[in-house]
């Protein structure tokens, strides 16, 4: 019994180091582990920025360097004096079968049966103003002017055309109401504008 004892000693004994030679091995193992990860963590270096540096101007004699344009280059500027010129108003088309009106004129007065001082610009002071024109090819048919001043109409009295030549004057009376921009028509007896002429009236 004292042998199997002891042998039963030796043996718990032995597996008893063996034990604590593995435990031994883990411990150190796992503080090598721990010793591992304490390390500091080392970030990912962030990428590089490409960055385009200016093209060096070649060097030696004889060399030029190249010119780069610009990205957005700026707007050409045009001299005022370039500009393109406006175009002309075109006059009225001719009414087919209606009477051609060869001239018409605003002026200050009439004398020896011709316009005098014709003008774009009457003073409200000269107390009237008058509309001279001549007509051919309406023989038997009627005009009339139609005054719009200050933007309001005032239709004149109706020409009756005798010959194939016509030519006639009339009058519009005018004041310090009718100052701004003004216009003569003559139309014909179906309201059609045969020709106008723009005119102003003036404080002075």
């Amino acid at each position: 019994m004292n042998q199997r004892l002891v042998v039963g000693l030796l043996i718990a004994g032995g597996l008893g180091i063996g034990l604590f030679a593995a435990v031994e091995r883990v411990m150190r193992s796992a503080g090598r582990q721990v010793t591992h990860m304490e390390e500091p963590v080392r970030e990912a270096e962030s990428p590089l920025e490409l960055v385009s540096a200016p093209a060096k101007k070649p060097e030696g004699p004889g060399m030029k360097p190249i010119p780069v344009p610009p990205v957005n280059p700026p707007p050409a500027v045009i001299p005022s004096g370039a500009l393109p010129s406006a175009p002309k108003v075109p006059t009225l088309p001719l009414i087919k079968g209606a009477p051609v009106v060869e001239k018409l004129t605003v002026c200050l007065g009439v004398k020896d049966r011709n316009p005098i001082g014709e003008t774009a610009s009457v003073p409200a002071n000269a107390n009237r103003v008058y509309c001279w024109l001549r007509v051919s090819g309406g023989t038997g048919k009627k005009v009339r002017p139609v005054w719009t001043l200050n933007g309001k109409s005032y239709p004149g009295s109706w020409m009756s055309i005798g010959t194939n030549s016509f030519r006639s004057w009339t009058t519009k009376h005018i004041d310090a109401s009718n100052v701004g921009a003004a216009k003569l028509e003559i139309q014909d007896d179906k309201g059609r504008v045969l020709a106008q002429q723009d005119f102003a009236v003036t404080a002075k």
